[in-house]
């Protein structure tokens, strides 16, 4: 006599084999979650770099313009700064004759305590004002 079905063993193997298969897409899910969210925080790190830097403009006759340290409310907590530092190194004396001092000046943008910052380095020059 033929029996129709199947065995019990072979539930327990399709129902283990069927688990470990949804374990690793909710493993999978899981993480491309979490990729698109760093994604979404990283361009919302570069639009308000972007933002920063056009309302917060460099003057190259100006150095105060340099320094700046803004909360952006509309981009959900992102910080926006800029610091300079006067570069003075060997064979400066060139361009310190010539009325002209070297900067580096570090943007930045912070998002969270946990992220990482979002951080380009430039250098700038800057012209002294005779008239000053």
């Amino acid at each position: 006599m033929k029996r129709k079905g199947f065995t019990l063993i072979e539930v327990l193997l399709a129902s283990v084999i069927l688990g470990i298969g949804m374990a690793v897409m909710l493993v999978a899910v899981s993480r491309c979650l979490v990729l698109m969210k760093r994604t979404k925080d990283f361009q919302m790190a570069q639009w308000t770099m972007g933002m920063g830097d056009l309302t917060y403009p460099i003057d190259p006759n100006d150095d105060t313009t340099l320094e700046v340290n803004e909360d952006y409310d509309i981009t959900e907590g992102f910080a926006y700064a800029r610091t300079a530092e006067e570069v003075e190194e060997e064979g400066m004396d060139l361009i310190e004759e010539n009325g002209v001092r070297l900067f580096m000046v570090k943007t930045s943008v912070k998002w969270s305590d946990a992220a990482p910052v979002e951080e380009v380095t430039r250098y700038v020059l800057i012209r002294e004002d005779e008239s000053k």
